[in-house]
């Protein structure tokens, strides 16, 4: 079974105004990685930063990545 998310982008801009914490947005980044669908990467980038500057998005896409690769767990 795949399971796919669809608007990451959206998802991720909700959880920003939210104020979802960064290791949280950071697990929907790497769903987004996993996705098959495009995913505007320069939105979501560009709203992280406005959000956390550019060492927050540096850290979440790091944990994002460790976590696609499955060298960092949940």
């Amino acid at each position: 079974m795949i399971i796919e998310m669809l608007d990451v982008e959206g998802v991720i801009e909700n959880e920003i105004k939210l104020g979802i914490p960064q290791k949280s947005i950071a697990l929907t980044y790497a769903f987004g990685l996993r996705s098959s669908g495009k995913v505007d990467w320069k939105r979501i980038n560009n709203a992280l930063i406005a959000k956390f500057g550019q060492r927050g998005l540096a850290r979440i896409k790091a944990r994002a990545w460790r976590l696609y690769e499955g060298t960092e767990k949940l």
